[in-house]
């Protein structure tokens, strides 16, 4: 998933928006738009007229990753189910694609399967991202009902079998062909809450946006695909995560004598050679200030690591820490 951008985007000539009905909202209704247009631009300037009698809170793009408009402010009531949703819900229109044609009710052809999915699944997840947002600013539960047994977040479908909505399925008939649910949806939507703040990206650093991997909403997604030399960063360019360069447990051979500190820091005293136990002083040298030096050859097990950002990586090892890594090049070898 990509990060969310919401463009104000008020459709003051919709007589919806003109009427101006302000009411309580207590929860979110989902719709995808029921025709072939994935661009929610295209959307929005068409509606943006009189005779149009449709209008919702916000559209989703199935174009552009996380791109969004709002539509109406929040507090107004939006003309989008003919019934229950319209007064009590905030409304989210999802587009569906350039690559299906209706063909009657809510049956269509597919002109091209992968493209047409890739557009569901682009809407899909920025929706979640928006209803994340919704959800964490009203200090909402995705996977709460209301009292009327509704979901908080429910569909256009789930206001229709519940009596409650006109006689739409959206959206359903889309998101079944790729097995996607609402339960699935609102699942999505309580994880992105928990995600602390996604989208996270993974690049061998934040000014390289060219060895970017991807983006991912859930921090667990990010990490699971940052690989040894990447990093994690949030949003803002801050760092959260780094794939280990060196295995905990595993045997290294040093490739040159390496001095030992007590902290994984430069500014950290070196181990001094006399509290080493004299029977493995045979693995040190004594360093002109009397600190101890690890021997080039000596092998020693992994104990853990530190990524020092611009500096390099520390290695624990039973006496100290060395600088493993320097300027990304390793100083020992796994055995």
């Amino acid at each position: 998933m990509s990060e969310l951008h919401i463009k104000q985007n008020y459709l003051t000539n919709n007589r919806c928006y003109q009427t101006g009905a302000i009411c309580e909202k207590v929860g979110i209704q989902i719709h995808t738009i029921g025709t072939g247009q994935g661009t929610a631009q295209s959307v929005a300037d068409y509606w943006n007229q009189e005779k149009v009698a449709a209008c919702v809170h916000y559209i989703c793009d199935a174009d552009v990753s996380g791109n969004a408009l709002q539509l109406l402010p929040e507090e107004l009531r939006s003309w989008a189910d003919a019934g229950w949703g319209n007064n009590n819900l905030i409304s989210i229109e999802i587009c569906e694609s350039d690559y299906i044609s209706y063909t009657s009710g809510a049956n269509y052809d597919v002109n091209n399967e992968e493209k047409f999915k890739a557009d569901i699944l682009r809407g899909y997840n920025t929706a979640i991202l928006l209803c994340a947002k919704i959800c964490k600013e009203r200090g909402w539960d995705p996977l709460a009902k209301l009292g009327n047994g509704m979901h908080l977040i429910s569909s256009h479908n789930e206001g229709r079998l519940a009596g409650l909505s006109s006689a739409h399925v959206d959206p359903d008939h889309v998101w079944s062909r790729f097995n996607l649910t609402m339960d699935g949806f609102r699942k999505a939507v309580k994880a992105a809450m928990n995600s602390e703040g996604g989208p996270y990206y993974v690049r061998k650093a934040w000014g390289r946006a060219d060895t970017q991997i991807g983006s991912y909403t859930y921090i667990d997604n990010a990490k699971k695909a940052c690989r040894a030399g990447y990093h994690v960063y949030d949003v803002n360019g801050k760092l959260i995560y780094s794939a280990p360069v060196f295995q905990k447990g595993i045997r290294y051979r040093m490739q040159t004598d390496l001095a030992l500190r007590t902290e994984p820091k430069a500014s950290a005293p070196l181990v001094q050679y006399d509290t080493i136990p004299a029977a493995k002083r045979k693995y040190f040298k004594c360093g002109g200030s009397g600190e101890a030096l690890i021997r080039k050859g000596t092998v020693d097990k992994c104990q853990g690591e530190k990524q020092i950002s611009g500096r390099g990586v520390y290695m624990k090892l039973n006496w100290g820490w060395i600088l493993a890594q320097y300027k990304c090049r390793n100083r020992v070898l796994k055995v």
